[in-house]
C-alpha cells in the first residue's frame, strides 16, 4: 500500500541545509494501525506531510499502491489526496461557528455531493456524536471536539487516516477512547498512522516505527 525507498528531505533555510529525514525505508500494508514515534525534530512530522502527500521527498521513490506519486505533478496528487487520505490534527482545526454536522460536511461540498447531510450524519454517529450533531464546537468537549475531527476524516471515505499527536491536547480517559476509535477504524481495513511522542499512545498500535535525527531505527 505505502512504500519509501531511500526518502530524504532536505530543507534549505538560506544559511544551511537542513536534513529532516535521511534515506528511509518504510512498508506499511492496508490495515495497519502503526505508531510513527519519537521525539520533536525526529523527522515524524516531516514523514507524515510527505506520506499524505502535503509535501514531497527531496530524494527517493514514494509508491502508493503501486503508483510512483513522487513524481506525479500538483493536480493529480491533490486528487489522490482527496480521495484516499483522512487527516486529524492535535488542534481539532474546527469552524468556531459550525455545528458539528456541518463541520463534517465541509470536504464533501468541495465533492458536490449530494448525500453529504446524510453521509455526515453517519460519520457523527459512528463515532459515538450522533446526539450532538448541531452542536457548535463551544459546546463540545476535547474529546467530543476530536471526534467531529476524526468524523470528517473519515466521511469521504478513505483508505488511510493520518493522525498527528491526536491525544496530545486531551486527558487519559478521553484519549484512550479515541484511540479505541482509530483501532476499530483499523479492523474494518483503514490504515491508521499516528504520529506521536508518547508511549502510551504508541503502544496501542500494532506496530511502532522509532524515528530519531531523520532515520528509522
Amino acid at each position: 500500500m505505502i512504500e519509501l525507498q531511500k526518502v530524504s528531505k532536505i530543507f534549505d533555510t538560506g544559511f544551511n541545509q537542513v536534513h529532516a529525514l535521511s534515506e528511509v525505508n518504510l512498508k506499511l500494508s492496508q490495515g495497519e494501525f502503526v505508531a510513527i514515534k519519537g521525539p520533536s525534530g525526529s523527522g515524524k512530522s516531516t514523514m507524515m506531510n510527505i506520506i499524505g502527500l502535503l509535501d514531497r521527498p527531496t530524494q527517493g521513490k514514494y509508491i502508493l499502491a503501486n503508483n510512483d506519486v513522487s513524481t506525479m505533478n500538483d493536480k493529480t496528487r491533490s486528487k489522490i489526496r482527496g480521495k484516499v487520505f483522512g487527516f486529524v490534527f492535535q488542534s481539532y482545526n474546527l469552524i468556531p461557528r459550525l455545528s458539528a454536522v456541518r463541520q463534517v460536511e465541509m470536504p464533501l461540498i468541495y465533492r458536490k455531493d449530494k448525500d453529504r447531510r446524510k453521509k455526515s450524519i453517519i460519520a457523527l454517529s459512528k463515532i459515538g456524536l450522533g446526539e450532538r450533531i448541531f452542536h457548535s464546537p463551544v459546546e463540545l468537549s476535547g474529546g467530543e471536539q476530536q471526534r467531529v475531527s476524526i468524523a470528517r476524516a473519515l466521511v469521504g471515505e478513505p483508505k488511510i487516516i493520518l493522525a498527528d499527536e491526536p491525544t496530545g491536547a486531551l486527558d487519559t480517559k478521553t484519549g484512550e477512547e479515541i484511540i479505541g476509535i482509530f483501532k476499530n477504524l483499523s479492523e474494518e481495513g483503514i490504515t491508521v498512522i499516528i504520529i506521536t511522542h508518547d508511549n502510551s499512545v504508541a503502544r496501542n498500535a500494532t506496530r511502532i516505527i522509532e524515528m530519531k535525527d531523520g532515520m528509522v531505527v
